[in-house]
């Protein structure tokens, strides 16, 4: 059983493969990109750092944790942690292609 200790959501990274959203009205396992994985170096702190601040700017968890699962996968893709992570613009296409994201979420912020 999974207890929440007063905190809203709990989002739990599981494997390479998935991730489970779990707290006020989520109970689910969402499935993570497939990639050419080249260096996994920084894609945790892309995927916390991605979810804290899509989950700020568009108020919907889920959505923000496939964003997120895009950032942690993007990041995986050339080798070495600094040049790897993403920025807004540099990532927009990967995003777009598998997310349907609106130029409106790539311009705020």
């Amino acid at each position: 059983m999974l207890t929440r200790n007063k905190c809203q959501y709990v989002v739990l990274k599981l494997d390479e493969r998935s991730f489970y959203i779990y707290g006020d009205g989520l109970n689910m396992m969402v499935l993570s990109y497939k990639i050419n994985t080249v260096n996994t170096t920084a894609a945790g702190d892309a995927y916390i750092g991605t979810l804290a601040k899509a989950f700020v700017e568009m108020g919907d968890l889920v959505a923000a944790a496939k964003y997120a699962s895009a950032a942690g996968a993007f990041i995986c893709t050339p080798f070495g942690a600094q040049p790897s992570l993403p920025t807004k613009l540099r990532s927009m296409p990967f995003w777009r292609c598998r997310n349907n994201f609106s130029d409106k979420f790539f311009l705020a912020g």
